[in-house]
């Protein structure tokens, strides 16, 4: 059986550096462990070369996996600058879109006819236009009542408005009964949410606003929410109703406005139209 203590020495002589030679010559001059001291140094030299293998192992295995880290890191990296910039030309490039302003009503001054002409009533079907009006630019279509003019110059302050084709009257000025429909940001607001903004914003900008009534709705499925309100403005007293509809990061705004004294006559056909707006 080996000698604890010639083990012993033989590993502090290894770690001091000491060549096998080296060690059989320190221990021929003492005249100790004679017989086994080959044995324990070819054992413990060919342990050592062992560990030190491992030891270059693992460090070559974790050069390489580091390296391929890298690698990876780099991949990950250019895609997602490259996301990034995807991402930036498409904001970049698509539609700004504006904040929501509410309109002036457009009013003309005339002399007064006669007597303003009532409306024709009747099933909401015949009071609608048979073609809808389709903006992909803004991503809604709509069905304007029957007959009603439509203007898309975008001068009066929204991108599309349908006017009746007659006026109504207060006093001796003439106003045309429209429908008009605005895209704003909904600045991070749900319909609710965006709702109430709406409105503080309009209790700033009208005169003596009131909210009459509202009605939250579904139409083609998708939440949307009608509010019937009157406000004067410019001297003249009129009433409407206004459509709210969100989507992502955009909201829909469709306005039917009329004088108050005349509201009941084109009630019907404007909220109507309203019901068939949609968003592409």
């Amino acid at each position: 059986m080996v000698n604890d203590k010639l083990v012993e020495v033989v590993r502090e002589k290894i770690k001091l550096g000491m060549t096998e030679g080296a060690i059989k010559s320190y221990f021929l001059q003492k005249g100790e462990f004679l017989d086994d001291i080959d044995e324990v140094i070819q054992r413990e030299m060919n342990g050592v070369e062992s560990k030190v293998q491992k030891k270059v192992a693992v460090k070559k295995g974790g050069l390489v996996k580091g390296l391929l880290l890298t690698i990876l890191g780099v991949v990950i990296s250019l895609g997602l600058a490259f996301g990034g910039l995807k991402l930036y030309e498409y904001l970049r490039d698509r539609s700004k879109t504006e904040e929501l302003v509410p309109v002036t009503p457009t009013i003309t001054q005339a002399a007064a006819p006669a007597g303003s002409v009532p409306y024709r009533t009747g099933s909401s079907i015949d009071l609608l236009s048979s073609e809808t009006y389709i903006s992909k630019k803004d991503g809604f279509s709509i069905r304007p009542p029957k007959d009603w003019e439509v203007d898309t110059s975008g001068k009066l302050g929204a991108p599309i408005f349908f006017f009746s084709p007659k006026s109504s009257v207060q006093g001796k000025v003439l106003y045309k009964p429209s429908i008009n429909v605005q895209t704003g940001l909904a600045k991070g607001h749900v319909l609710d949410g965006y709702k109430q903004f709406y409105v503080d914003d309009l209790k700033q900008k009208l005169e003596d606003l009131q909210i009459l009534e509202e009605r939250k709705l579904i139409l083609s499925g998708r939440d949307a929410l009608l509010m019937k309100i009157s406000f004067t403005t410019n001297g003249l007293k009129l009433k409407g109703e206004v459509l709210l509809m969100v989507s992502i990061d955009t909201a829909f705004v469709a306005t039917g406005l009329d004088l108050e004294s005349h509201w009941s006559e084109v009630e019907t056909m404007v909220e109507t139209s309203l019901y068939t707006f949609n968003l592409l």
